[in-house]
């Protein structure tokens, strides 16, 4: 092994990859290794794959390929350890059998790069090198690199101890389950099969005892009744199903069965579960080995089922049989009860005619008559009705706490001191009186609820003890339009507001160290709701908080216009549309909720590449629109500024390759600066760790920049590695004054600065814009407002995106259509009458894919600079608007 630290000053040994070479191992000279060049002095095999990946040791062979442990010399963080897999197709062969095994290795390639899951390797590369051989013939060799795990595999552990324990087992099903609902795409119509799992290709990382699901060397995309073909070049016979014997069609249960084979394998220790299954019946094979958990042994039973159609269907079908939920009849029985619950609760709130709300009743009654002697016949533990219906109900309850309109806050009191009790007293009152008006409709305690909130934003801004509160400023226009004869007719519909509950919470002390990206937003609401005509009204507000572990749940309340605890006065208000600030990690499966029920998704804050989703072979619902720009544009500006102001630097981009945002972002930059010098990365993530950076990856990039003589430190973590990011940008800035920080829309935080301190001064950042461009109108209502002209991006974003819905509400209504989110959309996409809308800078616009089209003002690069009379109110000034 050599130290990865001293790749440009040493020679190295390396091993050449042509197969049957005489003299495999090399050695390559500093020189060699920085230009990315160099022949095996045997067979003149290219030594430095791509530019910079090196073969080391062989690690196996077999068949038509061979396996390496390799290095990537230009990766040179804490483990930039790969294998590198080598298919050489012989001419002997066929060559229909060459094209088939070529097609398969590239399928694997396409499937692996789609695959980003913390427990299968990752995948870096795959190419095709040609090489003459000594016949003249042209040898094609097919490359495919990934990450390595350093351990041993379960069939390497078996060697080592007679079988596994029953819990042990357990523990591994589970594990690979949770690896195979992903691969498999559970809940979507198509995904992939890996078609060869044995405990040789499951392996167990020395270091921290993870199970990671390696080889997928068969593994193909498939579609919903597409044949495939015979797989025998990678049939292992001892533990595939049936089907795959004849070259049937596979499907995700082929998969499970070779999963149960592999459990059997290692708990009896017999290395052939296939044969053993011929000999012996399943379940007497579990009696000797006194199995005894049950659930476990209906799991492996029903695995291993001859016929598919017998065996469970998904990876989280099993699971459910190991929780002891295995009851699919009965879960389906609830699904339908639960609809009618949700549908009789929304005829109640929209008022529908009595007949309709009887016959529905009358449903739901004999739907619950059946209930208990369905269950007595599926079921020997049957759940009470009443109960199930009751924890549905008490589960709405819960989830009324993330929804207002006016009759309660969403956000941590402002004013609550001493100083402001005036302020917080009023706006109490106003919420008491709006509530009380939300179930009786009584315009005269709106009016109420109006004025309470208007004396609370008064005495704020006359006190400058107090902050000026966005949220009461939404509270109070919802007051106002509530008394219109729209809204009490139930004609006046509705704009969602989402937050994530963490983006909004903060303590008093913190609010003037901390971006609170809730209130930023809420900000840009309450901005866009004050230039609307409040006595015709377009429509009215919903604010909603999330967490991560609930977005989908109340994605779904909203989606079905169901609002739980939300006033009897508003449940016949449509909702049309959602202004979110869901970040990019999560705003795929949320837009799906909203565009499957025509809702348009107005994302503020998204910003990630959409070919994130694309790799995949996703995309993101055709209902979700962006106002912020796309990180190709930010990249783009980056890579711009680097080549023309530091061009002679060589460049360290610190990143965490577990988020989408921030792994796509640094290859983007990669892309864009080229290799002339090509940058080098420092990954806090190198396992794939889902947990922040020890400080193991936060030293070894600090000293690479010292090492390599680093003159530019780019950061890119996602929000979670925000911190870890800091701490090597200071301890580097510390140590050498003169290095360039510059960083992506995440770093844009006051929590960067406090972080920094004085080590921020001058650091670059690309975001979507800068208040320094918005109109004179917008500055001065921020300035009235909330004290300062100079308010952040994400106010700007999300200011247009209630510019949006604005335009296309009172668009849909000069036209005459009916008040939906389908109308709305279709406004939008219009590409013969394209959508515009004067934003807090420029025009709004979307390109096809519902993205902020790229013009002048849409993309730019702010610097810090603290008492600089034109900085933002997290002290970033204006440094570059590009042309588009």
């Amino acid at each position: 092994m050599f130290n990865s630290s001293n790749f440009e000053s040493q020679s190295i040994n390396v091993y050449c990859t042509r197969p049957g070479c005489e003299k495999p191992k090399n050695t390559i000279s500093p020189e060699q290794i920085n230009s990315g060049a160099a022949n095996c002095a045997h067979c003149g095999m290219p030594l430095i794959l791509q530019g910079h990946f090196v073969a080391i040791a062989l690690l196996g062979e077999g068949g038509f390929g061979w396996t390496f442990l390799g290095k990537d010399i230009y990766e040179e963080f804490a483990d930039n350890r790969r294998v590198i897999k080598l298919l050489k197709l012989p001419h002997a062969q066929p060559q229909a059998t060459q094209n088939r095994i070529r097609i398969m290795f590239q399928n694997e390639a396409k499937i692996l790069n789609q695959l980003i899951h913390e427990r299968i390797p990752r995948y870096f590369a795959s190419f095709t090198t040609e090489v003459e051989a000594k016949t003249g013939f042209v040898e094609r060799y097919y490359y495919l690199v990934q990450g390595y795990i350093e351990g041993q595999n379960l069939a390497q552990e078996l060697e080592q101890k007679e079988c596994f324990s029953e819990d042990e087992v357990i523990d591994i099903l589970r594990e690979i389950l949770n690896i195979l609902r992903y691969v498999h795409n559970y809940d979507r119509p198509q995904g992939a099969i890996h078609r060869d799992i044995k405990p040789a290709n499951i392996m167990r990382d020395l270091q921290n005892q993870r199970l990671y699901l390696i080889d997928f060397g068969a593994v193909k995309q498939i579609a919903q009744g597409l044949p495939v073909e015979t797989t025998s070049i990678v049939l292992d016979k001892n533990f595939a199903p049936p089907e795959q014997f004849f070259g049937d069609q596979l499907s995700y249960a082929s998969d499970l069965y070779a999963l149960a084979a592999t459990c059997l394998c290692l708990l009896t220790g017999n290395q052939n579960p296939n044969q053993l299954l011929k000999e012996s019946d399943i379940t007497d094979i579990l009696k000797v080995r006194q199995v005894r958990n049950q659930h476990f042994a209906t799991a492996l039973e029903l695995m291993l089922k001859h016929k598919v159609k017998d065996r469970p269907q998904s990876a989280q079908e099993v699971i459910d049989i190991l929780d002891g939920r295995k009851q699919s009849h009965v879960v389906n029985f609830f699904n339908i009860l639960k609809h009618y619950i949700s549908d009789i609760t929304s005829f109640i709130k929209r008022r529908v005619p009595i007949k309709w709300v009887t016959l529905a009743l009358l449903s739901f009654v004999i739907v619950v008559s059946a209930y208990h002697p369905l269950v007595k016949i599926l079921e020997p533990k049957p759940i009470n009705a009443e109960s199930f219906i009751e924890l549905m109900i008490s589960q709405q309850n819960e989830n009324a706490k993330y929804f207002s309109r006016g009759e309660k806050s969403l956000v941590p009191e402002l004013n609550h001191n001493a100083a402001c009790q005036d302020v917080y007293q009023a706006k109490q009152d106003g919420m008491a009186a709006f509530k009380e008006a939300s179930e009786t409709g009584d315009k005269e305690k709106f009016d109420k609820a109006r004025l309470k909130f208007r004396e609370s934003i008064q005495k704020s801004l006359a006190n400058q003890n107090c902050i000026p509160d966005p949220e009461t400023r939404i509270q109070e226009y919802n007051a106002i339009v509530a008394q219109t004869n729209l809204a009490s007719q139930g004609q006046l519909p509705t704009i969602v507001v989402a937050n994530d509950v963490e983006k909004i919470s903060f303590n008093n002390a913190e609010y003037k160290n901390k971006s609170i990206i809730g209130l930023e937003i809420l900000r840009g609401v309450a901005q866009a709701l004050d230039e609307l005509d409040k006595t015709n009204p377009l429509f009215q507000v919903l604010l909603v908080n999330y967490t991560v572990k609930d977005s989908n749940l109340i994605a779904r309340d909203i989606a079905n216009q169901t609002i739980p605890g939300q006033g009897n006065y508003f449940n016949q208000s449509k909702i049309l549309g959602v202004i979110g600030g869901y970040t990019s990690k999560y705003i795929k499966e949320v837009g799906d909720i909203y565009g499957d029920n025509k809702i348009v998704l107005m994302a503020s804050t998204s910003t990630a590449f959409r070919d994130y989703w694309q790799r995949q072979n996703q995309k993101l619902n055709e209902y979700v629109f962006r106002t912020a720009s796309n990180d190709s544009i930010a990249s783009e500006d980056l890579a711009n500024y680097i080549k023309k102001d530091h061009a002679a630097k060589k460049t360290l981009i610190v990143y965490n390759s577990n988020d989408e945002y921030s792994n796509s972002l640094q290859e983007e930059l990669v892309r864009q600066l080229g290799t002339n010098p090509r940058p080098k990365l420092c990954n806090l993530t190198p396992n794939g760790n889902t947990q922040t950076a020890t400080s193991r990856e936060e030293n070894n990039c600090i000293e690479r920049v010292t090492k390599e003589d680093i003159g530019v430190l780019v950061l890119f973590p996602s929000s979670d590695y925000l911190k870890s990011a800091a701490e090597i940008a200071k301890r580097v800035k510390t140590n050498n004054p003169e290095i360039q920080l510059i960083g992506g829309d995440v770093v844009y935080d006051k929590e960067t600065l406090r972080l920094l301190q004085s080590s921020a001064e001058g650091m670059v950042i690309a975001v979507c814009s800068h208040a320094s461009l918005a109109n004179a109108d917008f500055q001065n209502k921020a300035s009235n407002f909330w004290r300062t002209r100079y308010v952040s991006w994400r106010t700007m974003t999300t200011y247009d995106a209630a510019k949006v819905f604005s335009q296309a509400v009172e668009t849909s209504n000069l036209k005459g259509l009916d008040q939906d989110g389908e109308n709305i959309y279709k406004i939008l996409t219009d590409r013969q009458n394209k959508f515009s809308v004067k934003g807090a800078n420029t025009n709004v616009t979307f390109d096809i894919n519902g993205d902020r089209e790229k013009i002048t003002g849409v993309g730019v690069l702010v610097q810090v600079k603290r008492n600089n009379t034109t900085s933002d109110e997290n002290n970033f000034a204006l440094l570059q608007q590009p042309q588009r």
